[in-house]
This record gives C-alpha cells, structure tokens and sequence, in this order.
C-alpha cells in the first residue's frame, strides 16, 4: 500500500510508530487473526522502484475504474 500524507503532522506521526507497526494486532484493524504483519515496511521516501510501482497502480485504477487502488 502507498499513502500519500498531505498534513505534515500526521507523517510525524506515522513515522514516529513505524517500528511499533509489526505488533500490531490484525484482528483489531479488520483482517483475519491468522495474518501476519511482520512484513510491513513504512518508508518516508519512494525509490525509483516504488515509483514505478505506484504509477502501475494508478494506471491499473484508472484503466479498471476501482475506487481505491490510489488515493492522493
């Protein structure tokens, strides 16, 4: 997921929990409590990969009119 932050606040606080995001609980955000999120990765830069990742995204909403593959 990418995620686009507008308000220079709400960034701070996002990476100021980014360590804390593997503990989250996945049942308590909705998914099934056999998730596991010890994968997850919050970065406050996009690579040129990640770049181009996100432009795929954006074409693959645009071309198949979902709603929330991006939203900025």
């Amino acid at each position: 997921m990418i995620c686009k932050l507008v308000r220079r606040l709400a960034k701070g606080k996002v990476m100021e929990a980014r360590q804390r995001a593997p503990e989250v609980n996945p049942a308590n955000i909705g998914l099934f409590a056999e998730n596991e999120l010890d994968a997850i990765r919050i970065f406050d830069n996009l690579t040129t990969k990640k770049q181009k990742l996100l432009f795929k995204a954006k074409k693959f909403k645009d071309e198949d009119q979902y709603r929330f593959c991006w939203e900025g």
